[in-house]
């Protein structure tokens, strides 16, 4: 797993100066261990809180060498909402700084990688007068596109869809941008139901290996 403070799992506490920490790669890993107990499935998290796409490329394609040949069988990847802070950066410019991230995980060419869309970015914590930024939806289709357009090595998953920024998943996020506890929870559930038929063909594959 590999992006910003949403892949290292920062929380915002009420009343607390410093942050609470919880991946969603823990439940995640918990619920592929259940699932497939006698697999040796690890996750490594690659969150880096503050940083941005356009600074990413260097610190994924040396995440990439963790594991050695055949590397790894997947990536996630969930990066921009920092770029969105620069008003002057243009949605094209973001996109392929993401896209960049991904064609290096696909350098490996037993590496699938998962586009996951940027979730609902709220300027305004008054939630009668949100203020989303109108460049991240643009950036999701056109990252979508990007992904049907190499469809056997990458798949779209829309968590900006799954988990809104609305009163009914309210108690799903920390403040205008990060999720709550229950909300990486929610994250690790809903990406467990997307890339478990991917890892049981990989799995399938590694065992007809050996």
């Amino acid at each position: 797993m590999f992006g910003d403070s949403l892949t290292e799992g920062y929380v915002k506490v009420p009343g607390r100066m410093f942050p609470d920490f919880h991946a969603y790669s823990v439940k995640l890993q918990e619920l592929l261990e259940a699932r497939w107990p006698f697999a040796n499935i690890t996750i490594h998290n690659k969150g880096v809180s503050g940083d941005s796409a356009f600074n990413m490329l260097t610190r994924l394609k040396m995440a990439l060498m963790d594991v050695p040949p055949p590397s790894f069988d997947l990536a996630i990847v969930l990066a921009g909402t920092n770029d969105l802070w620069k008003d002057s950066v243009s949605e094209a410019d973001i996109t392929a700084a993401i896209v960049r991230l991904h064609e290096a995980v696909l350098a490996h060419p037993n590496t699938h990688s998962v586009v996951v869309s940027m979730p609902p970015f709220m300027y305004g914590l008054d939630e009668h007068r949100p203020m989303f930024d109108p460049r991240r939806p643009n950036i999701n289709d056109a990252l979508r596109r990007w992904s049907d357009e190499h469809a056997e090595r990458t798949s779209f998953f829309d968590l900006a869809s799954a988990i809104p920024h609305d009163e009914q998943h309210r108690h799903l996020w920390s403040d205008g941008i990060h999720y709550s506890h229950e909300g990486y929870d929610r994250i690790a559930e809903l990406l467990f139901d997307f890339v478990a038929p991917k890892l049981a063909r990989v799995l399938d594959q590694h065992a007809e290996q050996q």
